[in-house]
């Protein structure tokens, strides 16, 4: 890579400003220093030459393939998408495991359905496996239950739990062990975990990230507000106690390596307007601090999550409807029916039918523009 493509990757869309990198990775006139060990400053740095002889190649090994290097479609295929590999991974858990993911929550009377977030994003993906496989598409789910992915518990992990919180600085006490192993788990060993499985098992050419969103509600208790909207997540906006974090550091830059961010935008691109064309929802903006902009799209922004930097993939990342609006909540209670209801009085899909369906248009609409392209330069 060169030094201006590294600059501009790092500065436009992975540091949330130029200068938090500076702490930790320099830029000289012919490589990058990476700080080793943010907490052993005398373990050194580690050195990236920058790309200067023409005779080496453009670009590195990739953990997925670029468009362009997926098979040819036959003549007159219906299959848009054969020759991909497609994982999708169903946000949070459900069953049991709801009150450890704390994606759960009940409104309206007491008939009504409690809503669980990781058991209406696995609808999604038997659907989006369904469907895209019906395009031509392999499809890999990274749960196909509501258990989770992860062997370790909320129980195996107070020693590190504990060991965490006074590497930190902070009293150990019980309440906080049990809290801390609770997020060990539900987040950091669980994505994790399917990190592992999408990167060394599955490999795909792209992640999909299945999430539905909720506003804040005051006072800890769940209540219905006003706003619905939509966004998509690509990984960047990385603030500077992020990128002092040894792993997040080395990962952020194997993205970089990896020219994800490219492909990622391309995609997010087009896919969050047909999100957007199925479900005629509202864009999410955020205020430059945990999530920033990168480009005109307003349904597009760069956040660093977990599950958007460890899959070393392209990774589409979705935040649609607001689960404690009270139309999402009443179409929560509605059900996967089939064909279309009234819905404030617009015949609508049943939720997670739109959701798929919004996706699924997204991709067949990138991947024959990227395929023809394709075709078009081989003819030039």
């Amino acid at each position: 890579m060169t030094r201006a493509e590294f600059l501009y990757l790092l500065r436009h869309c992975y540091a949330r400003k130029p200068e938090e990198a500076d702490g930790v990775i320099r830029i000289e006139a012919d490589r990058a220093l990476i700080l080793r060990q943010s907490n052993l400053p005398e373990a050194g740095w580690y050195d990236l030459r920058f790309r200067t002889d023409s005779t080496l190649p453009a670009e590195g090994p990739l953990y997925w393939r670029d468009p362009v290097k997926v098979p040819d479609l036959p003549p007159n295929s219906t299959r848009p998408l054969e020759g991909l590999r497609i994982a999708v991974d169903p946000g949070h858990i459900g069953g049991k495991w709801v009150t450890w993911d704390d994606r759960h929550f009940k409104l309206g009377g007491p008939d009504s359905l409690e809503v669980r977030e990781g058991e209406m994003t696995l609808m999604v993906a038997k659907i989006l496996r369904r469907d895209l496989t019906l395009l031509g598409a392999e499809v890999f789910l990274t749960r196909e239950t509501n258990n989770p992915v992860t062997k370790e518990r909320v129980e195996t992990l107070q020693e590190e739990a504990k060991a965490y919180l006074i590497r930190r600085g902070q009293v150990p006490s019980t309440g906080l062990i049990a809290s801390t192993a609770k997020a060990m788990f539900a987040i950091s060993a669980e994505i994790r975990a399917r990190g592992e499985l999408i990167n060394d098992t599955i490999r795909p050419d792209l992640a999909l990230c299945l999430h539905f969103d909720a506003s804040p509600w005051p006072g800890g208790r769940p209540v219905f507000r006003s706003p619905n909207h939509l966004h998509l997540i690509l990984n960047g906006c990385y603030s500077e106690s992020e990128m002092e974090e040894d792993d997040t550091r080395f990962e952020m830059v194997l993205r970089i390596l990896q020219r994800l961010y490219h492909e990622e935008l391309r995609l997010s691109d087009t896919v969050s307007k047909t999100v957007q064309d199925e479900t005629r929802l509202p864009a999410f903006g955020y205020d430059g601090t945990s999530g920033m902009s990168v480009n005109e799209n307003e349904l597009v922004w760069a956040r660093n999550l977990l599950a958007n930097r460890v899959f070393f993939c392209p990774v589409l990342f979705f935040e649609p409807f607001c689960m404690n609006h009270q139309e999402t909540h009443a179409r929560v209670q509605e059900g996967p029916y089939p064909g279309l209801r009234e819905i404030n009085g617009v015949y609508r899909k049943n939720l997670y039918q739109e959701y798929a369906d919004g996706v699924t248009a997204g991709l067949v609409r990138y991947y024959r523009e990227q395929r023809q392209r394709k075709v078009s330069s081989a003819h030039e």
